[in-house]
């Protein structure tokens, strides 16, 4: 997959150019988003397309549900983290070259995370960095 087709992907997380009110071609989009603000629609777009509920993202975010409900722009560290998520999990969608089989793995116990679930480890960057790791071992075969 090139590099472009990640940017449309992670675009289409985020409920595509009429949610972000952009279209992400590269990095630089990626970060005036995040720093302008991620618009509560593409943050609503990302929990239907992921399947997690207001909930669970917002424990993910470390925010409460009542932030992420009542702000129609999410700001700069909050967007932060629902770029990331989406990056994580276009990635994840990549590697498993399905939804529903990253959806599925994702939420099933793992060795590599000390028997705990990939999702547990949503909530911080060094989590998700852990995360990206698994799955470029998947992605080459490497299982240890």
């Amino acid at each position: 997959m090139n590099n472009i087709m990640k940017f449309q992907d992670v675009e289409d997380l985020l409920g595509g150019k009429d949610a972000l009110k952009v279209s992400l071609k590269d990095s630089l989009d990626q970060i005036n988003v995040i720093e302008r603000g991620i618009p509560k629609e593409s943050l609503l777009k990302l929990i239907e397309n992921i399947e997690f509920s207001i909930k669970d993202i917002a424990t993910i975010l470390h925010v409460s549900e009542r932030t992420l409900k009542r702000n129609e722009l999410l700001d700069t560290p909050i967007a932060d983290q629902i770029m990331q998520l989406a990056i994580l999990f276009t990635r994840g969608f990549e590697v498993f070259e399905s939804k529903e089989a990253f959806l599925e793995w994702i939420n099933l116990e793992n060795q590599a995370l000390g028997d705990k679930k990939p999702k547990e480890f949503l909530g911080t960057s060094v989590g998700r960095q852990m995360i990206e790791d698994i799955l470029g071992r998947i992605e080459y075969g490497v299982f240890e």
